[in-house]
């Protein structure tokens, strides 16, 4: 059989998604209705084009005026439906101490359920989270799309992971089938380019699994890649910003990462741990929380290597508390 160019060019970009993008490849055989439907899809991402060019100088006016809130001109704020369980607070240890995360984890989970025991439907309630670099973006996703999961009984196809500037080169219909049903975490959002934003906003219009969209980035990028198309926009209708966390607020994660690791941080090693903090506070950039998370896995580390008061410590029983969690000492801190 003789391959006609345009199968030979979805071919070619089947191959080109990698593994650790997106799962495991699928050769596809392209009908006629379907190369109808593309050829109608190509069409409207050109008139889509097309229209954002004329409104790109109204939006950069918008910005410009409306600065740092510009998404909440766009973004309908969800009502507050659901409340988290004692197991699912667990879950987001990490950030339910966080002034006003449970809120806000609370109100996005709302609007996503509500979105996925209806008809599944792409085209609405899918997911921003924004903050600064280190904050856990990734994190709070995965533990999102674990609590969704339990919640709808949907989302359970592939979970996939990708940077902007890659997904800008790829098919974005092939990535969508491989993650149908399931979730694609989009990084660094920012990066996107017009016409991906459009041919993905197109597509998610069409898709009928109830494959869930996250977007990440800072502020700034999440404001850049809302503007690329107001159609597009208006797909993303949850919102979870990440603040920048305060020194208690990060020795409150110290201490759950230490415990779900197995360790347990003594009352003089929290004071150390609190120097330690503030000698990498810089005067322009937040500390993170994957700095922070560095700081106990070298506690952890020093810990393991503790020689002669590691030896006295097990001798003296004064190394594990009464539930068996290893105890983190100021010595490991300096």
């Amino acid at each position: 059989m003789i391959q006609t160019q345009q199968e030979v060019s979805d071919t070619k970009k089947e191959e080109n998604v990698s593994q650790e993008e997106v799962m495991t490849e699928t050769p596809i055989i392209e009908s006629v209705l379907v190369q109808n439907v593309m050829k109608d899809l190509s069409n409207d991402i050109s008139k889509e084009l097309e229209e954002g060019n004329k409104i790109e100088r109204s939006n950069q006016v918008i910005h410009q005026e409306l600065g740092e809130d510009i998404y909440h001109s766009i973004l309908p704020e969800p009502e507050y439906k659901f409340h988290l369980t004692t197991e699912q607070k667990a879950i987001f240890s990490y950030f339910i101490p966080v002034k006003g995360m449970e809120l806000q984890l609370c109100r996005a989970l709302s609007g996503i359920i509500e979105n996925l025991n209806g008809v599944p439907n792409s085209s609405t309630a899918n997911l921003i989270i924004q903050g600064c670099e280190g904050c856990g973006k990734t994190v709070l996703a995965t533990s999102m799309i674990k609590v969704l999961q339990a919640e709808t009984g949907r989302l359970n196809g592939r979970i996939g992971k990708i940077n902007a500037t890659a997904l800008n080169k790829k098919d974005i219909r092939q990535i969508l089938k491989k993650v149908a049903g399931g979730c694609i975490i989009i990084e660094k959002a920012g990066e996107l380019d017009r016409t991906t934003a459009v041919t993905l906003s197109l597509l998610l219009e069409q898709e009928k699994s109830g494959t869930l969209v996250i977007l990440e980035d800072t502020a700034a990028g999440i404001k850049k890649v809302l503007l690329t198309d107001d159609r597009f926009a208006k797909k993303f209708t949850e919102v979870v910003k990440v603040p920048i966390f305060s020194n208690e607020e990060l020795i409150v994660f110290a201490n759950s990462y230490a415990n779900e690791l197995g360790y347990v941080i003594d009352e003089m090693a929290v004071l150390a741990l609190h120097n330690r903090i503030s000698n990498i506070e810089k005067l322009d950039q937040a500390t993170t929380l994957v700095e922070v998370k560095d700081i106990i896995d070298e506690a952890i580390e020093r810990e393991a290597r503790g020689g002669i008061r590691k030896a006295f410590n097990i001798l003296t029983a004064k190394r594990y508390t009464d539930d068996d969690k290893i105890v983190l000492t100021e010595k490991d801190f300096e």
